[in-house]
Parts: structure tokens; sequence; C-alpha cells
């Protein structure tokens, strides 16, 4: 993303709210969405950490290695979203995503995987994720994710 585009995109994740008695315009900061990053990739967890470090509207709350700490994160820290990879050690993203939907089927997982066929997808979806992107996208995809959660 370019700098306007994200210039832009800051100001559009604030709220115009028009004063009762003054009629006059003033922005109030949203809170910023909080997210779960999973993968089993330390350099790829620190890459994605410090590209969501430069976006106020997103926090990132944790970051776990395995599905297991997913699970046991996603149920502590109560995310808004998980950004979960699939193939991991011990058991794999889409059976943390059915039991991270089974404690919380509002918080919403979004499947960040390099595994990208359509036979992929469909197992993302059946285990319950809200969302499946390519790893490749996933900076060019956060500005809909968090425009999606937001509205609701």
């Amino acid at each position: 993303m370019d700098y306007w585009r994200e210039k832009e995109w800051e100001q559009d994740m604030r709220v115009r709210v028009v004063g009762q008695n003054t009629g006059r315009t003033q922005l109030i900061d949203m809170e910023p969405v909080r997210v779960l990053l999973v993968d089993d990739n330390i350099i790829y967890l620190r890459t994605v950490n410090a590209l969501l470090a430069n976006k106020p509207e997103v926090e990132v709350i944790g970051c776990a290695v395995s599905g297991e700490e997913a699970v046991e994160f996603a149920e502590s820290l109560r995310p808004d979203i998980v950004l979960m990879d699939l193939k991991m050690p011990g058991i794999d993203g889409f059976e943390a995503t059915r039991r991270i939907k089974a404690n919380s089927a509002s918080t919403r997982v979004a499947i960040v995987t390099a595994c990208c066929g359509h036979e992929y997808h469909e197992a993302a979806v059946a285990a319950g994720a809200d969302d499946f992107i390519c790893k490749d996208r996933l900076t060019s995809e956060l500005r809909r994710l968090v425009d999606e959660l937001r509205s609701g």
C-alpha cells in the first residue's frame, strides 16, 4: 500500500460524530481490532507483527507457534480475529480453528497460509474459518478483514 492510501486508511478508521449542541464534527478514534497471530515460523510471525505494529487500527495481542497455543491464547486473550496458519506441529490450523470457534463463535478466524489450493479453502470453510488468505496477499487483504470485522 502506498503512503497516501495508508494515510487514507488511517483516516477511515475514525468515526465522525456530530456534537448535539454545537453542530460541529469531531473525530473519535475507534478501538483497535485485537489480533492473535498463529504460525510456527518465528520469522514470519515477527515480520507480520512488525507490519501490523504500524497500523493503529490493529493491536497484536499475542503470537502462538502451535495449534495448541492458539486455542489456549484465544480462550484467555479473547481476540477479535485470529490469523491462523494451517501446517504446524501438533494440532494443525484446521483443528485449532474448530476448537476456537467452538469456544467463541464471535472470534473470527482467518486462515493465512502458503497452501492456497481449492481443497485447502474447502477444508478451512468446513473447519469453520471465516476467511481464507494466501500469505503473499495478507497485506492487501488486511484492510478488507478489518473493515468486515468492524461492520459486523
